[in-house]
């Protein structure tokens, strides 16, 4: 009866070994496959993610490959079922154990429990879906007590024990869960798109300059020449003065100019000098200088009007030297300007006085009370601009200022003479006349023009300053890079993650809960081997081998090995190859029913 003992122990453990190997292989079935598409996914996510916002994130990835460990997963996840049912099935191996045991060794599991075990824990995972969709149906039962379950597709079902109802719900949660990750996958494939993306990388050092700053000669003091004042913005010839540098100025004055251009920030109303066709690659911050102009009507203010003793002439009250500079003007001189600065005072800012007689027009003008008409169409305008100069720190973004990271303080007094000089002695006439002229028949009202006029000669102010100023080095650089991202949901990343996890953890309770019933009670490894299908088909053929091996009188250890080789080959699990010469010895030595087993 030692022998016994000992070969009964023997099959026992070979049985708890196998089914902790089994546990293992399918927890890890279950686990690898989603943990290391996942991971890759994340790792694609985090080392190519460009940008994120509160609904999208944008990674410098092909959709199609990205999505790769997702949607692998995805296909892995129907398979994962099977394995988790597998795992669930030592919990139905506990019960049926306990049951047993409170019954004393009856087994109360009915066939179709029986059927509907075996189909869900030991056969592929669309099989088991079926058996899972049967074992979920309602029972008639229910049916009457729930009027409307009478549609449910299909017949009613018999009643399901506790353990197995139980166990039912989970793996129906399980099954769900797997099922809906499987949908979000598709779900984000069919939401991720491709879209062009800007990367902006910051230059740690400046190499470029775009800046643009006055030369220090600029900064001294005045010269003089024929009793009268300059700035570095002019030079002195004999009897009179002409533009420094005038060549890059006048190119940049009609926009030929390949090194420079005047731009204008509306929102602030300055214009200022910047490089040439800025570049929407680069991004940067410079300084300049900018010139801001403020135009308003002084026609009747001063009381400008046709002259009493010529209808050729216009005349007004306001003091020459605080104004125009002439108290009359000829229609044929058609225009006169003049730069005042306060005596005494700062040259910053100063006021610059534009008279002008424009010929006929097809225009609204003439009917404004600051405008006075004159004989044969023409109209007479005076405009009063005051003009501050600024040091100016801009930055550039895509090619387009960025008005909220505009900078300005007031110039000192240098760079104001420089500006102004140029108009003092009418450089810019020709270009501001025609631009009266232009704003004369395009605007509505004198208030429209004076906008005009404020812009014009703000832009021609700097423009005629091209020629002196020198290139300045960049404060800040940014390299601009357009580039194809996928444009993916970030709530639905994070729930299709999210539960890709929860897919990982749910595999591994079920694996800790298989492990910790079979240490409880490792009947359960033969309470669960008996709900098998080669089980259920063979009977009871494991138990009449036993009973025939027990019943001869003093069986050896030979026998009992016989035994163990002929449970292997009958049970057709792992293993029988070792035992195959048991059963071969068995039944040529005429063992005891040979002839029922071989």
């Amino acid at each position: 009866m030692m022998a016994d003992s000992s070969g009964r122990q023997e099959l026992f453990d070979d049985d708890v070994r196998r089914a902790y190997s089994e546990i293992r292989r399918l927890w890890l079935f279950s686990v690898a496959p989603l943990v290391v598409t996942i991971v890759t996914f994340i790792a694609l996510l985090a080392s190519n993610s460009v940008d994120t916002s509160s609904q999208y994130i944008l990674v410098l990835y092909e959709a199609t490959r990205l999505l790769v460990p997702l949607q692998v997963a995805a296909l892995v996840a129907p398979w994962n079922i099977g394995h988790i049912m597998k795992l669930c099935s030592y919990w139905v191996g506990y019960r049926a154990s306990v049951s047993r045991y409170r019954n004393n060794g009856s087994s109360t599991i009915s066939d179709e429990q029986g059927t509907i075990t075996s189909h869900l824990f030991f056969a592929s995972p669309m099989t088991a879906l079926m058996a899972l969709w049967h074992a979920c149906k309602p029972t008639e039962s229910s049916m009457r007590s729930l009027w409307l379950l009478r549609y449910f597709p299909g017949g009613p079902r018999s009643e399901l024990g506790e353990y197995l109802t139980l166990t039912t719900s989970f793996l129906s949660v399980v099954a769900f869960s797997h099922i809906l990750f499987a949908g979000l996958v598709t779900l984000l494939a069919a939401l991720t798109s491709m879209q062009t993306h800007e990367i902006i990388t910051p230059v740690q050092v400046p190499m470029q300059h775009f800046g643009r700053i006055l030369p220090d000669t600029c900064l001294d003091t005045k010269g003089m020449s024929d009793g009268m004042h300059y700035s570095c913005g002019v030079e002195p010839v004999t009897g009179g003065f002409f533009l420094a540098n005038s060549t890059e100025s006048i190119r940049t004055v009609n926009n030929a100019s390949s090194l420079n251009q005047v731009l204008y920030e509306s929102e602030r109303q300055i214009a200022l000098l910047a490089p040439k066709d800025l570049d929407g690659a680069l991004d940067y911050t410079a300084k300049t200088l900018g010139v801001r102009t403020k135009c308003s009507s002084k026609g009747k203010e001063c009381r400008l009007r046709v002259s009493s003793n010529s209808d050729t002439r216009v005349v007004h009250s306001c003091p020459p030297d605080e104004s125009a500079g002439d108290d009359s003007l000829a229609v044929n001189e058609a225009w006169a300007g003049n730069v005042i600065v306060v005596p005494g005072g700062t040259p910053n800012p100063f006021n610059y006085w534009i008279w002008g007689v424009v010929d006929k027009t097809e225009t609204d003008l003439p009917s404004d009370s600051e405008v006075i008409k004159l004989m044969g169409g023409a109209i007479s305008i005076l405009l009063d601009c005051t003009v501050n100069v600024y040091n100016v720190t801009y930055s550039v973004q895509n090619g387009t200022i960025l008005p909220e990271k505009l900078m300005t303080s007031m110039a000192d007094d240098a760079p104001a003479y420089v500006v102004a000089d140029p108009l003092a002695l009418n450089f810019a006439q020709n270009q501001l006349y025609e631009r009266l002229r232009l704003a004369a028949v395009t605007s509505h009202n004198t208030s429209e023009l004076a906008s005009a006029m404020s812009v014009f000669v703000s832009e021609m102010a700097i423009a005629y300053l091209a020629g002196r100023f020198e290139p300045l080095q960049n404060e800040e650089e940014s390299a601009r890079k357009a580039v194809q991202v996928a444009r993916l949901p970030l709530a639905l990343v994070c729930i299709t993650i999210a539960l890709g996890v929860i897919l990982a953890l749910q595999a591994t309770c079920f694996f800790l809960i298989a492990i910790g019933l079979v240490r409880k009670d490792p009947n359960t490894v033969v309470e669960r081997d008996r709900l098998t299908l080669e089980a259920r088909v063979l009977g009871d053929y494991k138990a009449e081998i036993i009973a025939e091996l027990e019943r001869v009188e003093g069986p050896s250890e030979d026998e009992y090995d016989i035994y163990h080789g002929l449970f292997k080959c009958g049970e057709g699990g792992h293993g029988w190859i070792r035992y195959i010469s048991h059963c071969d010895r068995f039944c040529n030595d005429g063992g005891a029913g040979k002839d029922d087993y071989c």
